[in-house]
């Protein structure tokens, strides 16, 4: 049988939306208007912009599910934080040099490859952030 999901996460889940509008929709209006300005709606999918978004996901999601562990008393096991950490910063620096390759050279590569660590950031920013408000709630 299937259980609905917990209010617990519920809550935390449209906290976690919250915070990722708070992050991502001022750089998408720029974008946007990048956009209207150019009339090309291409803009909205191929500007460097978005890599700015993965990075600033990437750093808010852990500091505040680390933040959170640290507030909760629990016990952690530091070997795994530190192997998520540092995948956070492949993101990071993979995010910068694909905003500066596309700086100097757009290509469909770079976009895709763009994109790709933009959805993968905003994944792990749910799962972060959802689990931090989960943490907080105990």
């Amino acid at each position: 049988m299937n259980k609905p999901f917990s209010q617990k996460f519920k809550d935390g889940f449209w906290k976690s939306l919250y915070e990722y509008l708070l992050i991502s929709l001022p750089v998408a209006i720029y974008v946007i208007l990048e956009a209207l300005h150019k009339n090309d709606i291409i803009v909205l999918f191929v500007s460097p912009e978005w890599a700015i978004v993965t990075i600033f996901l990437a750093f808010v999601s852990l500091s505040k599910y680390l933040s959170s562990i640290a507030k909760s008393g629990k016990s952690i096991f530091e070997p795994i934080i530190g192997i998520i950490s540092l995948f956070i910063l492949l993101i990071v620096i993979a995010a910068i040099v694909n905003a500066k390759i596309s700086m100097d050279a757009e290509s469909n590569g770079a976009i895709c490859f763009r994109l790709f660590l933009f959805l993968l950031t905003s994944i792990f920013f749910f799962v972060f952030m959802t689990g931090a408000q989960l943490l907080g709630k105990e």
